[in-house]
């Protein structure tokens, strides 16, 4: 029986080659975030580590799994935890079309911005997420400890520069 093992292992093709494969990631790729707390009915900002663990589709990025961090704008009140969340960039690539552009355009066909002032940066989208995580203190204008909705992280300019010119 070992023999036949061995027989069917030395067959077997070195360097499988999959569509999909999964990876942890534990580079830096901290990225602005945007976020509709649905519990409490507030924007957050804040900034996220999405790909701590993607999967992707061909090499190209599909879903991913990461942290975030992020504020209220009227309290301040810091939040955290997981989100979830697929890769425009990567749908984009593997489709053939630039879905945050595509998204961008028929925003402004249908005139979403001058509605949802939001809806101007479509065209920004990296991914859209799904989150849920703990605001540990919190002042009146929230409801609870407790926090989920949904988010985007944005290709915008954040780093020490941008930061910098913030405080």
């Amino acid at each position: 029986m070992k023999l036949i093992l061995a027989a069917l292992f030395a067959l077997l093709p070195m360097g499988v080659q999959a569509s999909w494969t999964g990876h942890l990631d534990l580079q830096s790729s901290v990225q602005p975030l945007a976020l509709r707390e649905i519990h409490d009915g507030q924007w957050l900002a804040g900034y996220a580590h999405p790909n701590l663990f993607h999967i992707d589709h061909n090499g190209n990025p599909i879903f991913h799994l990461g942290v975030f961090h992020a504020f209220n704008a009227e309290g301040g009140n810091a939040s955290f935890g997981p989100l979830a969340g697929v890769d425009l960039m990567g749908i984009s690539r593997e489709v053939g079309v630039d879905v945050p552009a595509l998204l961008g355009n028929l925003g402004e066909w249908t005139g979403a911005p001058s509605v949802f002032k939001p809806a101007s940066y479509f065209v920004n989208l990296l991914s859209v997420d799904f989150f849920g995580g703990y605001r540990p203190v919190h002042t009146d204008d929230v409801l609870g400890n407790w926090i989920y909705g949904v988010g985007a992280t944005l290709k915008i300019p954040f780093g020490v520069k941008e930061l910098r010119a913030g405080l």
